[in-house]
């Protein structure tokens, strides 16, 4: 392959940047937000001393809910305003990605890496949702080209003095880089963690210099200083968590599959990209290529550690890992260049197949949507009251409620919610007092309450008088069922 100007080459990365952030703002606004969105809008929308100190009891540290408050602070949280945060952190992540692939490798590599990037649909889903794994995905790339940054400047330089002379730039972006996405999501402790695992490999494997190794040390103290305060409640919420377990189920073998299944687009595509991901001849070619190991060191190690960990901590989760699919493509797009670079023509380009199986199974799907908006517009007036379970369905309630009038005011403790609104846990357990004055009562559930709960809630209303006119489907997993007065 040709050799491109630098200048040509940043040119083709940004058209390519921009080639992807179009495909995932495409139909951004065409459906309401939904799971764990109203949350990251709510909280953006709060002041900024509020927003963190109320993130600061939750699993999300607040870099993500910060950067989106300044967005929504321009341009408003309309769904689409609040989307385009992550199409645009993910297009970066495509340019920072092909640049660093580019500087450690080859440009036909870069290019390569780009192509998984822009038609993968697992990045697709995070780059159209107001969620923070977009931004987690860009400064995971940023670190690992920081990273590496440092390390190629090893032997340029003679004395550490000359080092820090040379790269202490780099070592301030690590220093920012690092600090940063921790604030973005506390599953990247596992990519910094593993980062500096390798690094002291690398130094007694003798693949880096001792000079090398003390100033990656030292910008890694630095950002501990930095993240300290924020350290302190990520251990108060990593004992909680330790302590009660999460949300998710400890995996099975069969999840090691299911999650390289969800990298690769299709089954067939996983089948095809585990042919080059397993391809011997490459890893031993590369033997002595430092940014090679670490890539390869920091997928396997992540990719496993995060999976046994989560027999005791439930965290082996498609989106928690999106932090580990940059590695898994740029592996795969060094193995099929290496292959490129030493066989025939008619032989080299059956390493492509894998590559096309993976875009042609790429799919533009429509965003996952709740139909609140259409539930209440069905009953909204003064004559309704609402019951919504479980209680944490409170953020997308509100979003839509009234076209947001109490959104996001009505969480303040000082204001009270709407008296004709309630959120119960236990549907069984619904405040009835003053239930009857009403014309109608719409029960919005966001999952299964189970079929004895809802079935002793049904008995206790229809004995308030009232008999289920309308069931509408929100989603997948929620209804609204409609209650009229006979």
């Amino acid at each position: 392959m040709n050799t491109i100007t630098k200048r040509n080459l940043n040119l083709l990365f940004v058209l390519c940047s921009f080639a992807g952030f179009i495909i995932w703002i495409s139909g951004i606004g065409s459906a309401e937000l939904s799971g764990d969105e109203p949350f990251s809008v709510f909280h953006a929308m709060l002041p900024v001393h509020e927003m963190i100190v109320r993130l600061s009891t939750d699993n999300n540290p607040p870099l993500y809910e910060l950067s989106l408050h300044f967005f929504i602070q321009l341009f408003g949280n309309a769904e689409t305003t609040v989307r385009i945060p992550s199409a645009l952190f993910a297009g970066l992540a495509i340019f920072v990605n092909a640049k660093m692939m580019s500087r450690f490798f080859s440009q036909r590599t870069a290019f390569i890496s780009v192509a998984f990037f822009i038609f993968s649909n697992y990045y697709l889903v995070y780059a159209r949702q107001a969620r923070a794994y977009a931004l987690f995905l860009l400064l995971s790339v940023c670190f690992a080209y920081l990273f590496l940054r440092i390390i190629e400047q090893d032997g340029k330089t003679g004395t550490f003095k000359s080092l820090i002379q040379k790269s202490w730039r780099i070592g301030v972006l690590l220093v920012f880089c690092t600090v940063a996405i921790l604030c973005s999501h506390y599953m990247s402790v596992f990519l910094v963690a593993i980062s500096f695992v390798f690094l002291f490999v690398a130094y007694f494997r003798k693949l880096i210099s001792q000079n090398a190794f003390f100033f990656i040390l030292l910008t890694g103290f630095v950002a501990l200083l930095f993240f300290l305060p924020q350290a302190f409640i990520f251990l108060r919420n990593f004992n909680k968590v330790a302590t009660n377990g999460t949300w998710l189920k400890a995996p099975t073998i069969q999840g090691l599959y299911d999650q390289l299944w969800r990298f690769s687009n299709s089954p067939v595509a996983t089948i095809s990209l585990l042919i080059p991901l397993l391809y011997i001849p490459a890893y031993r070619r590369h033997a002595n290529n430092r940014s090679f190991q670490y890539i390869t060191f920091l997928l396997l190690l992540s990719y496993f550690l995060i999976f046994i960990i989560s027999f005791k901590i439930p965290v082996f989760f498609d989106r928690y890992l999106i932090f580990i699919a940059p590695f898994f493509y740029n592996l795969i797009s060094v193995n099929i260049d290496d292959f490129l670079s030493r066989y025939s023509k008619k032989l080299k380009y059956l390493a492509l197949l894998p590559l096309l199986i993976f875009i042609f199974s790429f799919r533009i799907k429509g965003l996952p949507s709740d139909h609140l908006q259409e539930a209440l517009r069905y009953s909204e007036n003064e004559n309704s009251c609402y019951v919504i379970s479980p209680p944490w369905y409170d953020h997308t309630f509100y979003y839509y409620y009234e076209r947001g009038k109490y959104f996001p005011e009505v969480f303040d403790d000082s204001n009270l919610p709407p008296s004709n609104v309630s959120f119960e846990f236990d549907l069984t357990k619904t405040y009835w007092n003053g239930i009857g004055k009403y014309a109608e009562v719409n029960v919005i559930l966001s999952g299964d309450p189970g079929q004895s709960p809802f079935e002793e809630f049904n008995k206790k209303i229809t004995g308030e008088g009232f008999v289920l006119d309308t069931v509408l489907g929100i989603n997948k997993a929620s209804n609204s069922y409609v209650y009229r007065k006979y």
